[in-house]
């Protein structure tokens, strides 16, 4: 492993400050209250709980070592924010990105964004494992150490890392960044025009570079108002902005091919902003800016499905029906939560 020329987290000069989170869980709220029985050993992992692929639940030893508030699970749970964001926050994050579209020419009902890697699904995907002391030890002992002092002996530990963890161990330069897909046909024809207006000669094979989204260059030239409210949120939230433009039909699935890992459109996705959502929020009440409530019953949780809480779009502000059982987990029913693709642009921490 080459030596790594990251800073520790939070270190005086460092370029990323990542949102400090000071709410905590209401022990009057039994959502909440449950939260932190679980949390404190009182109660078994119930099976909607965060986890990797593995079956590891994350426990308060993990969140006290990568500096996360029990009450950010909560807002992942519950579709309310994903992690790194208050609620209030990811209101205006996904409204201010409309706005910004429409600045650039494109319409809401043109576009689809979807949250991806560890900010919707707390653990990375299938492409990054957790690493060994002995590997971090060739080239940086400091992140072995901190790994060493996170895990000790103890051999219950995650397959998959966790949100910020590479960053926490100093192995990694930035904290999880905020992946988008931003999926729109109307976006790759707009940059597609732009380039071939200022720069003719720039693609003269595949525009979308061979990967089937835009590299990053276009999109921040071609789309000026997206560029500067990427820029401002990663000011505001302390944490790099990744955007991934596709068509509108999203990424290719790639296990049509046999593969493994695809980030093709699932119905477990954090879903920020649909156009199929815009028609559909006008008959629903719109004084819920805060996403669902939960209530707790003796199995579970009696709350709508946190995907289906998550696939509000920025116009939705209804509450979804009721799920069917009193205790399902928030990815049942479709498949993996996310599988991160095989070719990304160092996304998804």
């Amino acid at each position: 492993m080459q030596e790594s020329t990251a800073q520790v987290p939070g270190e005086p000069g460092s370029q990323w400050q990542p949102l400090t989170i000071t709410a905590e869980l209401d022990p009057a709220d039994p959502f909440d209250s449950r939260i932190a029985r679980i949390l404190e050993g009182e109660e078994e992992f119930p099976n909607w709980w965060p986890r990797d692929d593995s079956g590891y639940a994350i426990t308060q030893r993990d969140l006290d070592f990568l500096g996360i508030s029990p009450v950010q699970v909560k807002w992942l749970l519950s579709g309310e924010a994903p992690m790194g964001m208050t609620p209030e926050l990811y209101q205006r994050f996904r409204t201010e990105m409309l706005e910004a579209l429409g600045q650039d020419g494109i319409d809401a009902s043109q576009v689809d964004i979807r949250l991806k890697g560890t900010g919707a699904d707390f653990f990375s995907g299938l492409h990054k494992t957790l690493p060994r002391e002995e590997d971090l030890a060739v080239g940086n002992p400091e992140a072995a150490q901190r790994l060493q002092e996170w895990l000790g002996s103890n051999q219950n530990r995650p397959v998959r890392r966790p949100y910020d963890l590479m960053w926490r161990l100093g192995a990694e330069p930035e904290p999880s960044d905020f992946d988008l897909d931003i999926n729109s046909t109307a976006i790759v024809r707009a940059a597609r025009e732009h380039w071939n207006s200022h720069h003719s000669d720039r693609y003269p094979g595949d525009f979308m570079g061979g990967h089937g989204y835009l590299e990053k260059q276009t999109v921040m030239a071609a789309f000026p108002a997206l560029a500067e409210w990427a820029g401002r949120w990663e000011t505001t939230l302390g944490r790099p902005m990744s955007l991934g433009v596709f068509e509108s039909s999203g990424p290719f699935d790639a296990t049509q091919l046999g593969r493994t890992l695809s980030s093709h459109f699932r119905a477990t996705d954090w879903i920020i902003h649909s156009s199929d959502s815009v028609t559909a929020s006008r008959r629903q009440h719109g004084d819920d800016q805060n996403g669902p409530r939960p209530s707790v019953g003796p199995a579970g949780p009696r709350r709508p499905d946190a995907n289906a809480a998550r696939a509000r779009s920025t116009t939705t502000r209804g509450r979804p029906a009721p799920r069917s059982g009193p205790d399902v987990p928030p990815g049942a029913g479709g498949g993996p939560r996310h599988t991160p693709p095989e070719r990304r642009r160092g996304r998804g921490k």
